[in-house]
């Protein structure tokens, strides 16, 4: 069976990652993103996916027709806007949690997948106030069949980055035991590769 997903907020394709590497004949139904420099290295990677583009401009009809043509959707992946929701955003000012601008895209999130009726649902946001995380996993709870589990998983635990991130599911997360195979050679450039600086009273000049 081939595992039909519609990815949304795909940014340069992390989640497609991830599916095409347990699912290597998997389907892209479609994906929502709008910066060209994501949309330019997920075109790269994956050339044949259709691109929604505005997730507010995708219209219902447009999903109802898409999930009937293809007999249905397995997967809905997405990490929304943290833009009004993290720690970062109290300290700009702009802290409306789901009510601000950017955030708020959360329940356009909703409205597709109501539409789209997906059998699992995999969102993924940053660390946020306990009051938003509530209204987020109640919206879900509204829309799924089955309970959403909140988790919080840390990159730490898989490779050399401290990145704590929340994931809603409609599945329990397997407590299996992780082992964590990347280093810092993985990711950094080798030495012979980096361009020395030279201070300047105005700036760092790259020498080449």
């Amino acid at each position: 069976m081939t595992l039909k997903y519609i990815s949304l907020f795909s940014r340069i394709g992390g989640f497609e990652v991830s599916i095409h590497k347990r699912w290597p004949n998997a389907e892209c139904l479609g994906y929502s993103e709008i910066k060209p420099s994501a949309i330019k290295v997920y075109e790269h990677h994956y050339p044949k996916h259709k691109n929604f583009g505005d997730i507010s401009k995708i219209t219902d009809k447009q999903i109802k027709e898409l999930v009937v043509e293809k007999g249905g959707c397995d997967l809905i992946v997405a990490g929304f806007p943290c833009t009004n929701l993290s720690s970062m955003a109290t300290i700009q000012g702009n802290h409306d949690g789901l009510e601000g601008p950017k955030s708020t895209l959360f329940y356009e999130l909703t409205r597709i997948i109501k539409i789209a009726n997906p059998k699992y649902i995999i969102i993924e946001n940053n660390s946020m106030k306990k009051c938003n995380r509530k209204i987020i996993t109640d919206a879900l709870n509204d829309i799924m069949k089955e309970p959403i589990y909140m988790n919080m998983l840390d990159a730490a635990e898989l490779g050399v980055q401290t990145r704590k991130r929340l994931y809603w599911t409609n599945f329990p997360l397997e407590n299996t035991s992780k082992t964590c195979e990347q280093t810092w050679r993985d990711i950094l450039e080798p030495l012979d590769n980096i361009y020395p600086l030279k201070a300047s009273s105005k700036m760092f000049v790259i020498i080449r």
